[in-house]
């Protein structure tokens, strides 16, 4: 069953929700987190993308796209990212997982569990697209993605240091 109320605490209380979280580790749960983010986050994008492109063509000499037009391409966009991202996020994160999992194996020589490293990877990375999905969405607040981009590469960091024990 995905984790949800993990979650926040991996966000704010990342040391101690991994080090409990990784016990529990399954790979069901870790592609459902990345599959119900990527969804979401699609549907965001989707419908922000394809109202954006609407106001676009209308801008355009010409072409009149009404809000039924709008509430078309909005939708489109929205269904091929729903698709789409789940699909790139489950097969994105595993082969990054995989490559430091591997490389911490060959630098550090440490052994930690994959599907361990995955799942606490889910944890904190599905509820960060979602609020990067939300805030790229607007204007002038967009710019804050890079601040979680930042704090997603700490907790990056602290999944590595509690699941390969460094």
């Amino acid at each position: 069953m995905v984790s949800f109320d993990l979650w926040i605490p991996a966000l704010t209380k990342p040391k101690e929700t991994f080090a409990s979280a990784k016990k529990k580790a399954s790979w069901g749960d870790a592609i459902l987190q990345f599959v119900i983010a990527g969804v979401i986050a699609g549907l965001i994008s989707g419908f922000i993308g394809g109202a954006a492109a609407a106001s676009a063509l209308a801008d355009q000499p010409g072409v009149t796209v009404t809000g039924a037009g709008s509430a078309v391409l909005g939708g489109l966009g929205a269904i091929f990212l729903a698709i789409t991202t789940p699909i790139v996020m489950v097969v994105g994160a595993f082969i990054v997982c995989a490559i430091i999992g591997f490389l911490v194996n060959a630098i550090f020589k440490r052994k930690g569990e994959l599907k361990q490293f995955y799942y606490v990877v889910a944890l904190y990375n599905a509820p960060l697209t979602i609020v990067n999905s939300v805030l790229g969405a607007i204007p002038v607040v967009g710019m804050l993605t890079f601040v979680t981009m930042l704090y997603g590469l700490y907790l990056l960091y602290l999944s590595i240091k509690e699941v390969y024990q460094l």
